[in-house]
């Protein structure tokens, strides 16, 4: 196992900690998973329908935003915090899916639950390729709506604080100079001092110079870490 290899299995050997107790933290002792807050999208046009869904929902999120039709939605929507849609299939003007297409190609993703009482595979397929992690028969049950949509609060959650850790990790980087940006790519390559200075045509002791301004300036002590900051970075690629 080469410098790299073994980087990148200390690098990653925490995660399996990580997600358990990231997963530890969702359940409550009874087993049913808590509120992690955010907001909550309804998007129903009937309003004694949309106004029950928030009543059965509201103790689920930090905000919860009843809305009429699709366009409503979009002059609102903001992915900047975590959110959940729950979206009725048929609406005057766009549909469900239609709504969570157009999200699917401006790359705004939204765990979203899709409700229809005229649910088909074509259906659920078109909804879930698109964001949806369900489909619920109308009138779905409060327990099935309640745990799908606590899911999916759960999920967006977890985006964000993937996406908060990756630009981070890439402003960490982006603090590297050009030759300092070759060094740590041979670096992540496995390749010693020795190797990269022959390559770069320099004396190992630059090498070495900028392997020290590589781990000051990215806050790093150990190849290990420089992995794993790599690794948020999106840089190496650990499957």
């Amino acid at each position: 196992m080469n410098e790299r290899e073994e980087a990148i299995r200390l690098a990653v050997c925490v995660e399996p900690r990580t997600r358990r107790a990231r997963g530890d933290n969702l359940y409550s002792k009874g087993g049913s998973k808590k509120p992690v807050g955010g907001v909550l999208w309804i998007l129903e046009d009937n309003p004694e329908t949309r106004n029950g869904l928030a009543a059965t929902l509201a103790d689920l999120a930090d905000d919860v935003r009843p809305v009429e039709s699709a366009e409503e939605f979009l002059d609102s929507f903001d992915d900047q915090r975590p959110a959940c849609l729950v979206v009725d299939e048929r609406l005057p003007g766009m549909s469900g899916t239609e709504l969570l297409s157009m999200l699917q190609v401006q790359g705004r993703e939204l765990p979203s639950v899709l409700v229809t009482g005229f649910a088909t595979t074509q259906l659920a397929v078109r909804a879930m390729r698109n964001g949806a992690i369900t489909v619920l028969d109308k009138p779905p049950s409060d327990s099935s709506l309640r745990q799908a949509v606590v899911e999916a609060l759960h999920t967006d959650s977890q985006r964000l604080a993937s996406e908060t850790i990756r630009s981070s990790a890439q402003a960490k980087i982006d603090r590297l100079s050009p030759s300092e940006r070759q060094v740590l790519e041979m670096v992540l390559e496995g390749m010693p001092n020795k190797q990269i200075a022959g390559k770069l045509g320099v004396c190992v002791r630059t090498v070495e110079a900028r392997r020290s301004r590589i781990y000051q300036s990215t806050d790093v002590g150990s190849v290990a870490e420089l992995v794993r900051l790599s690794i948020a970075a999106g840089l190496v690629d650990v499957c």
